[in-house]
Formats: C-alpha cells, structure tokens, sequence
C-alpha cells in the first residue's frame, strides 16, 4: 500500500542515498549523493508555492512527489514525481502515488488543473499520467505536456462505465443532416436523462445502421474521450456487433478530426509481423523488447482509422524497426486476450521476410534479438507462440 507523507529533511536525504538516475530517458550523467545536494534540494521546495511529498511503500521511502507553482487565484499547479531507482519500478507505485497527489490538490488544495510534462522517451511515465487521468496537451523537442483538470478523470471514468450497457438513443440529427459545412454519414443523437460534462444530455453515434432513423436502441461498444474539450461521444450499434478501434475512429472522423481524442472500445485490434531473414538457408526471426511491458514480442500495434490489417503490420513493423517486409498475405494468425473487466483485444499476425539490420524506436522498443524457430518459445507469451507456429506451418 502506498502513501504520501510530508517530506523531512531526514526522508529527503535517505531518498537520494539510494537515487539512480535513468540513463534510457535521457539522464545521462551518474548520480552522486552528496548531504549539500539533498539539502539544497529540500531547502528549494520548502516554499510556499510548493507541497513536497515522501512515496512510502511501510516504511521505505521509494520516490518523492511534489506540487509546485501552487496559484491560488488561478487554482492550478504543476506535479514532479521521482522514484528511487529500478528497483522500485514497474511495481506500481507511480502510478498510486500520482492518484494520491491529484487527491490532495483538487480536494485538499481547491485546485481545478493540474500540469505535468514526460521527457519524450519516457514512455512509461506518459502511460501512467494518461492513466491517471491526465490529457495530452502539445510536446517541444525534449518533452510531452499534460493536464489533468478536476472533472475530466471522473468524467472518463463515467463514460467508460457505460460500455456495454444498453441505451436508448433519440436522433436528431439523422444519416444526411447537414450541420454548417458537416454532412452526417451516421445517425447521431442523445441519450434522454444522462448528463454528459458539458451540462447537456449525452451525445452518442450510432454505428451499424444504414438508413436514417428517429430514435435507436443498442449497446454501447465504445466511450470517445476527447482531452481538448469539455465533453465526450458514446458509440452505440446493435446488441452483438463488434467494431474495433481503427474502425470506429474511421466512421466518426468526419467530426471528431476536430480534437484530440481517446477512443476506449470494448473490442480493440492490434497487427504485427513476425519478421525473418535467410542466413545460411536457415530462417531467423526477429523480437523486440517493449520497453512498456519489458516483454519480449513481435513488432505490432493498433490499426488506425482507414487502415487495412497488412497496412497496419507494416506501418507498424516499420516505426518500431524501420524495416520494410515482402509478407505472406495467405496466412494470417490471431490471439486474442482480455484488456480489462469489459474489453477484449485480438492481434493478427503475418509472417514477413525482411532485409538489413533494424533501428529500433527508441522509448518504444529498448533493444532486439535474432532467434531461430526453436527458440521462440523460450521468449514469447504461449499464444504469441501458437501463433508463430501457425504461420510456419
């Protein structure tokens, strides 16, 4: 269980005895303790613009957290979050520590936003902040910048409840209703008597119905979050259709092209490559380690709006290796595996021979491997494996 104490001088100085920097975010100097250093450190944040925060997992401090540029007129501030060093990672306790301070300056402090910014290659500290509710806002050559306001999280989290459950949908603005310079290509409508964050009733698009229609009943297969405005979109079809991301991202783009959204689905789809090259007669495969999951895998990613499943594994197989693959097209493989308690995601795989040595994505993929068609079970999950063995067959 993790909680927030008030930094002491003591805690600050035991938390930088053991601090490692990241040398694979762009820290590329060692770190050495020094009590000046972990002094000065401390003196600087005991302002009055500043709320310092020890991580404590029991008894072991394992990160420090701070609010900063603490406005009280304004009613925002900025968050900084540390953790000690790998050892501590990958276990969670970022990600509890950030809920926590968000906790405390929105309820404690009456704040109504909160900013943070990523180094670009973190990848894994922009998850969690995106986990926790914090909204991309624009980026610069060194860092990814972020907001959280009060509501926004609670909002998600409403919307998101309702995938799967079943609505009633008036439309008021059919298949062919023309709205300023937008012209509908599906129906779209409310939900009668659930608020949505603008204040006014919930708008929902309607997938799976080809002809106008003045009011619908389905299942809600997908929440449109968008992070720069105020409201966000329910995705309704029939009870039993299955879209996934790419291709509801596709039929809502006419309008949602306008803002920077996250479209959570109960059903996402992901397509990737298992690469290999000729040396000696012989096949060899290709794997990289994602630096998210710290797992070895196949290049692949999620299908895009417009995007075919080849398209994707090789737009895909490309910005993770930057390599190009001549692929099998007749055979493809999927797995498919829960996401969370409501969504489901499948993958489909093709086999692809490439040429070259590949240039990983750096942030992404941390480093890559040759193997042979033996040893890939002893680097993949079982299902990612069956698959392989599908497309060798």
């Amino acid at each position: 269980m993790v909680a927030l104490k008030p930094m002491t001088r003591q805690m600050c100085h035991e938390f930088y005895k053991g601090f490692q920097n990241d040398p694979a975010i762009g820290h590329y100097y060692e770190y050495v303790y020094t009590p000046e250093i972990a002094d000065r450190y401390f003196d600087t944040n005991s302002v009055a613009d500043r709320k310092l925060f020890a991580i404590m997992v029991g008894d072991r401090i394992v990160g420090e957290c701070k609010l900063k540029s603490i406005d009280l007129q304004k009613r925002e501030c900025s968050m900084g979050i540390h953790l000690q060093n790998d050892e501590v990672k990958e276990k969670g306790y970022g990600t509890q520590a950030e809920r926590l301070v968000l906790q405390y300056a929105f309820e404690e402090l009456g704040m109504v936003a909160v900013n943070a910014d990523a180094v670009l290659k973190n990848t894994r500290s922009q998850h969690v902040l995106e986990k926790v509710g914090f909204c991309y806002t624009h980026e610069d050559e060194t860092f990814k910048y972020y907001r959280c306001e009060v509501n926004k999280a609670e909002r998600w989290q409403k919307v998101k409840g309702l995938i799967g459950k079943l609505v009633h949908v008036v439309v008021d603005r059919p298949i062919g209703y023309q709205h300023g310079d937008i012209v509908y290509p599906i129906n779209y409508g409310y939900v009668p008597g659930l608020i949505a964050g603008d204040g006014e009733e919930q708008d929902a698009y309607i997938l799976g119905v080809s002809e106008p229609i003045a009011e619908f009943d389905g299942q809600v297969v997908a929440a449109i979050c968008r992070r720069n405005d105020c409201e966000d979109k329910l995705v309704v079809a029939p009870v039993g259709y299955v879209y996934h991301q790419g291709q509801i991202a596709e039929a809502v783009q006419f309008q949602e092209q306008y803002f920077y959204t996250r479209i959570i689905s109960y059903f996402e789809k992901s397509c990737g490559v298992l690469p290999y090259r000729m040396v000696n007669g012989q096949q060899e495969f290709l794997l990289v380690f994602e630096t998210y999951s710290k797992c070895w895998s196949l290049p692949k990613g999620h299908i895009e709006a417009g995007e075919t499943d080849v398209q994707t594994a090789l737009r895909e197989l490309y910005e993770e290796t930057g390599l190009t693959a001549n692929l099998d097209t007749s055979r493809c493989a999927f797995i498919e595996y829960p996401i969370s308690s409501f969504a489901r995601k499948q993958v489909a795989f093709f086999l692809g021979e490439v040429a070259g040595e590949p240039k990983v994505r750096e942030g992404e993929i941390d480093k890559f491997k040759w193997v042979t068609a033996e040893e890939l079970k002893d680097y993949l999950f079982p299902d990612t494996y069956e698959a392989c063995k599908a497309l060798l067959r």
